[in-house]
């Protein structure tokens, strides 16, 4: 791996050469699976478009020759290690699947990759149980102080903390 990546986004640089080599699956230890994503294995690459210019990283399926993921790869040449997910899940969007769409499936909500702390740690959102994964963000909760320590009677099959671990 290239110095210019160690710091940073080496774990970027990580899931897309492990994806290439095996395919599969790939998921962010912050992500909750809250049902099979089976149905998205027959896609050569599967992720989630949060918005017009950007993509979430947390959670991939992938098939080992998903055309996309080269094309992701190439885009960290150009790399710009003090924008924080602009190589991770923005440039690659502008400058790969906005020429290209096709390439990806967009799981389209399904992943729950959006920022859904305030639905998970303060509401009792029920809709969780529409989403495939959910991006807990249980790393980010020290940016808002109203989430610090809100976790209790909560809707879901599961209490949120980062000490538990999670058979998939």
């Amino acid at each position: 791996m290239h110095s210019r990546y160690r710091d940073w986004h080496s774990s970027d640089i990580l899931r897309i050469d492990v994806l290439r080599k095996f395919g599969g699956i790939f998921i962010d230890n912050d992500v909750y699976v809250v049902k099979r994503l089976d149905r998205f294995r027959r896609f050569e690459m599967v992720l989630e478009i949060t918005d017009e210019e950007k993509f979430g990283t947390m959670t991939l399926l992938a098939h080992k020759d998903a055309r996309f993921l080269r094309l992701w790869l190439n885009e960290y040449k150009e790399y710009y290690p003090h924008l924080w997910y602009y190589n991770a899940g923005k440039k690659a969007k502008l400058k790969v699947l906005d020429v290209r769409p096709e390439l990806v499936h967009d799981a389209k909500g399904k992943f729950g990759v959006e920022d859904l702390r305030t639905e998970l740690y303060l509401q009792k959102w029920t809709r969780w149980k529409d989403k495939y994964t959910i991006h807990t963000l249980i790393r980010h909760l020290h940016d808002r102080n109203d989430l610090r320590y809100n976790n209790l009677n909560l809707t879901y099959p599961v209490i949120f903390h980062s000490e538990q671990y999670f058979e998939i």
